[in-house]
This record gives C-alpha cells, structure tokens and sequence, in this order.
C-alpha cells in the first residue's frame, strides 16, 4: 500500500541548528503534499513555536505540539488537547521544589518560569549539550531573540498558576546536574502512573498527560483522517520520539539520534545536517510502493 501520512519531529530531525530547515526538505516536503501524502509535524514545541518556523519556509500543515498534547489543523484550528491533572500537577511541583531542578510550565496560556536568570543559566546549559562547540555569546544572543518571539512569562511562585491554567507540558531542566536529572525521571515514573516523562535532550525531562505522547496523537490523527498506520511513516531523534516510531509501519532515526532511539526505529538514515528527513521520505515511498505489487 502507498504511503498516506508522513509524521517528522522537528528540533534534531527536520531542523538544523538555529532552527533552520534545509531546501532539500523544505521541497521534498511540499512535493509529497503536492502527490495527496498528508505532511505532520510532530514536535515538543508550542504551537507558536513551531509555526513560525514553518511558516517562514512556507510549509502549511497539520501540528502535533507538547508532546502530543495538542493535536491542530492546517489553519490551526485544535482538534485535541489533554492537560496534567490539576492535582498531579501540583503534586509534581511541590515534590520537586525543594529539588535543586528548574521548573517550566507550558500552559494554555503561555510558557512560564520563575525567572529570567533560571532561564538563561537553564537553557544555555541545555543548547550546549546540544551543540557542544556554540559559544556562550551565540546562545545568549539566540535565546534573547527567542524570548521576544515565544513571549515567556515569569512567576516567583508557579504553583498558584496551576489553578487557573491548564498545564498541558510541565518541563524541569537543570544547570548543572544530568544525573540528578535521570533519577528524578526514573523516580516520577514509578510514582506517577498517569503520566508520561520523556526528554528532547540532555538537560531536560518533560512531563504530560499518559494520553499526551507522540504516537498516540499519531494514532488519534490517522484513525480521525481515515488513513492506516500501515501507511504510515515516522522519523525522530530523540526519546520523545520512541513512541510514535513503535506506532508506524516505517519508522525511521535520523543519524544524530540518541541510542535508545536507533533501537527503536525500524529503518535509520543520514543525520539532521544531511537531508535525513528527505532520504528516509525517499525510501518509504519506495518502500511503501514495492508492497503493494
């Protein structure tokens, strides 16, 4: 059977560094819209976020947002959207407070954190474990652009903002602790069964409803749009992408992906900075072709 569906992480996958997307993605992309194939992007970002990297390349989709969170149309329309529970929301926050973990609220009504200082330290630690040689000044100078276009807010206290805001991703990073960072993934899964804690890299763990992953938004748009996971293909880099590449019958890693994800990925091809997205759309079209002879 043909491929219908073609659902890609962004950061780390269609995205290279700056959040720039290659013009041999960007065609490939639009030529499979033009051939009837629905394009998604499936990302850890706001809808915000990752429409207006889209849109400064002129690539009209469907959004997958927080994790799976959020599901929106073309015209961005929302079609699903699943918070934390108010009170395990609260239960993570106060059980993490007096932990040495910088906390991010991704609500219904904008990003929070506790303050600007929390989020440059937090954030230029994590960009460097991402791009091990950009240099301070570069990433000081990308999150301030980034600051004014994603419109974070800050709070002294985020728990009161739990109340009034429906918390669809609550994110924790560190400045200076990976390890502490990986037992307080391991411990909150154990505690909490109705929630999923995943990461988009070192430096992060975020956490969202148990019905908020990846490939189950992937489930949900294919069973609403008619179309087969049979006929479907998934492409990742990090561990937020493990369940959407379990989902689909090509599910491919990009070169650059985190271990655990090449294991779980059926196919891989070449990394972020080499077309990766492009080459494996490439082979499960001929994939996809070949089965149905």
């Amino acid at each position: 059977m043909s491929l219908q569906l073609v659902a890609s992480d962004m950061d780390g996958t269609l995205l290279r560094d700056h959040s720039q997307i290659s013009p041999e993605n960007v065609s490939k992309i639009k030529e499979i819209q033009h051939l009837g194939i629905t394009f998604v992007a499936c990302t850890g970002r706001t809808l915000e976020q990752a429409r207006s990297v889209l849109d400064h390349y002129g690539i009209t989709c469907p959004l997958i947002t927080l994790n799976g969170a959020q599901i929106y149309t073309a015209d961005n329309t929302l079609e699903f959207e699943r918070p934390l529970s108010k009170e395990t929301a609260h239960h993570l926050y106060q059980n993490t407070d007096s932990l040495k973990v910088i906390p991010e609220l991704l609500t219904d009504q904008g990003i929070f954190m506790r303050s600007r200082e929390e989020r440059f330290s937090s954030y230029v630690y994590f960009y460097r474990m991402v791009n091990h040689e950009a240099k301070d000044s570069e990433i000081v100078a990308t999150l301030r652009d980034l600051e004014s276009k994603w419109h974070i807010k800050y709070a002294a206290d985020l728990k009161d903002l739990i109340d009034t805001h429906n918390v669809l991703k609550m994110t924790f990073f560190t400045d200076h602790d990976i390890a502490l960072l990986k037992a307080l993934q391991y411990d909150l899964t154990q505690r909490y069964p109705d929630i999923s804690v995943t990461s988009s890299g070192l430096g992060n763990i975020e956490i969202s409803s148990k019905e908020a992953q990846k490939g189950l938004a992937i489930a949900r748009f294919a069973k609403d749009n008619g179309i087969s996971l049979d006929r479907t293909m998934t492409i990742g880099d990090n561990l937020n992408d493990i369940s959407m590449l379990k989902v689909a019958k090509y599910s491919f890693a990009v070169g650059n992906a985190q271990l655990e994800v090449r294991q779980a990925a059926k196919h891989l091809t070449k990394t972020n900075v080499e077309n990766g997205v492009s080459l494996a759309i490439d082979k499960a079209i001929t994939m996809s072709t070949q089965t149905t002879h």
